[in-house]
């Protein structure tokens, strides 16, 4: 099989392709291209007044400036033909690949580069595309809008069963919503960075308060203000170290919290999942990144309020019982950070069967059994998860 990966623009997308890299045969070639620095939101965005309808309509005709530029993206690839040989000419990437691929992989179609140019290139060269979800709706938000469609891909690789429901309630077609399990959480398998603490300065008795920021301004003043409360209440205990990490679109719209000194941020993304094996405590609203946590059996203190306006209370209720009391509330985050309250393993195996599907590393083989499902022709629906 050819393979031909594009994980967008932001370096962070790398971790959801990472094992799907892993898992390709000996045999296959790939070619993958991310970015290698974290871009400006308004990449993503249209711009505000004349200007973002201009952008608009141009996108809706196809006619969109193709900002492309090789310093801004990193390139790897597994290729039985030399550089130099490399002939068959991408536009979408301003440069050639060693054949037209057998199969597109991409990690945002809704968005940036590979919704205005990888994936019409991919139409017009008759490349089939999966798209691998690149997050887990932990209920049905307000902005979920564009799940409604796949963005002309052929399908889409999903966490679970919730993360599939959820997608088709907002319009998704269901064929195409084929569940995987998701790549990005395949680390959690195994321990690949034991030395964790040292690398960041962290005594090894301390016990690691974990902050997840988040990007949604709807959860963001309440999970901004439950951090602050746990700063100003634990930052110079000794007995514990708080380590804040940002959403990585969070950087990318410069809406990073100020933290004291004694507070230690990280931004790289590959140190997430360790950081999450390593926590006493792990603070966030329960989004995606939950998943992890649930797996793992670590203390996951819920900051989304009890009374939110942009769900109902139905949607509200749904989420409580797809958790099914794995998490904690805000209001016993003391407890939580105490040790008084104690988590409960069972639920989090039923929590997890729900959102995160397999915790067996083997995700990202999914993803490639289903690329060559796909890449030979056969209909997306009907391919098995034959890895237990």
């Amino acid at each position: 099989m050819k393979a031909f990966i594009f994980a967008g623009e932001h370096p962070a997308n790398y971790q959801h392709v990472a094992s799907v890299i892993d898992s390709l045969d000996r045999d296959d070639e790939y070619v993958v291209c991310f970015g290698n620095k974290v871009p400006d939101q308004r990449d993503f965005e249209y711009r505000p007044g004349v200007e973002g309808l201009l952008q608009r309509i141009s996108s809706k005709i196809g006619f969109v400036r193709n900002k492309f530029h090789w310093e801004d993206y990193e390139l790897r690839y597994r290729t039985k033909k030399s550089k130099k040989n490399w002939e068959q000419r991408c536009v979408a990437i301003k440069s050639n690949l060693p054949w037209i691929p057998d199969i597109a992989i991409v990690v945002t179609p809704n968005q940036g580069h590979t919704k205005n140019h990888v994936i019409p290139w991919c139409q017009r060269k008759k490349v089939p595309i999966l798209s691998i979800d690149h997050g887990m709706p932990t209920v049905r938000w307000p902005w979920l809008g564009y799940r409604k469609s796949i963005m002309a891909c052929n399908a889409n690789a999903v966490w679970s069963e919730v993360c599939r429901s959820i997608n088709v309630q907002v319009g998704a077609s269901e064929d195409l919503q084929i569940i995987t399990g998701s790549p990005s959480i395949d680390p959690i398998s195994q321990d690949l960075m034991p030395e964790l603490r040292n690398r960041l300065g962290i005594a090894k008795k301390a016990k690691i308060i974990l902050l997840l920021g988040t990007h949604r301004s709807e959860l963001k003043v309440s999970n901004d203000e439950a951090f602050e409360q746990i700063i100003e209440k634990y930052g110079e205990n000794r007995e514990y170290k708080i380590v804040y990490k940002p959403h990585p679109v969070e950087m990318s719209k410069n809406e990073i919290l100020e933290v004291p000194e004694y507070v230690i941020t990280v931004i790289e993304q590959e140190l997430f999942i360790p950081l999450v094996r390593n926590a006493h405590t792990i603070v966030s609203p329960a989004t995606s990144v939950v998943v992890p946590a649930l797996a793992l059996y670590r203390p996951f203190v819920n900051t989304i309020p009890l009374i939110l306006d942009v769900i109902s209370m139905e949607e509200a209720e749904k989420l409580k019982q797809r958790l099914c009391n794995a998490v904690f509330p805000i209001s016993l985050m003391d407890e939580v950070i105490s040790g008084a309250a104690k988590i409960d393993r069972e639920a989090c195996d039923q929590a997890f069967a729900k959102f995160g599907y397999k915790k067996d590393g083997r995700n990202g083989e999914r993803v490639v059994s289903l690329s060559r499902w796909i890449a030979m022709g056969q209909e997306p629906s009907k391919w098995k998860d034959t890895m237990y």
